[in-house]
């Protein structure tokens, strides 16, 4: 059972990074600066149909695990990871795994933002972020010290290194 609902995480997250990639792509060609505030626009509207995809019901096992590990997560999953955080859409979500993907300093500023104004009723209680440009970068220490802060009013354990 906890095969399949991380399987299904997985494709979620699939789903929600392929989504991201066109978006990305529409806005490569449209990419002169006036577009960019329309196009900002336009992926609020689309987010939450992006979050739809990326934030899985809370999966059955016990540990309430959503492993988001070798998904390709980045900025534009970060960001709807925040959203979802401070909207309280990860209910039962207790445990989140994201390492081995490409978040970096700016990720986890989207992640503290979230934790931050995260509902007080949430669950999460752990972060796991080792191998990411995020843990090995030296200019990223501030940020993940931002995170470790934010961590620590929520009680939500930060795991920078694997």
């Amino acid at each position: 059972m906890r095969y399949s609902s991380s399987k299904r995480a997985k494709e979620r997250s699939r789903l929600a990074v392929d989504a991201a990639e066109s978006l990305v792509q529409r806005y490569r060609r449209q990419s002169s600066r006036r577009h960019c505030g329309r196009f900002l626009v336009e992926l609020q509207l689309q987010s939450d149909e992006l979050l739809e995809l990326l934030v899985a019901p809370p999966p059955p096992s016990p540990t309430e695990l959503l492993n988001l590990s070798q998904c390709g997560v980045g900025r534009l999953e970060c960001y709807l990871l925040a959203i979802a955080l401070s909207r309280g859409l990860m209910t039962g979500v207790q445990v989140l795994w994201l390492q081995d993907n490409q978040v970096d300093e700016c990720c986890v500023l989207w992640l503290a933002r979230g934790i931050d104004s995260m509902p007080l009723n949430s669950q999460l209680r752990s972060i796991s972020l080792g191998a990411n440009p995020a843990t090995t970068a030296p200019s990223a220490r501030r940020a993940v010290a931002s995170l470790e802060a934010a961590g620590r009013t929520r009680r939500i354990k930060i795991r920078p290194a694997s």
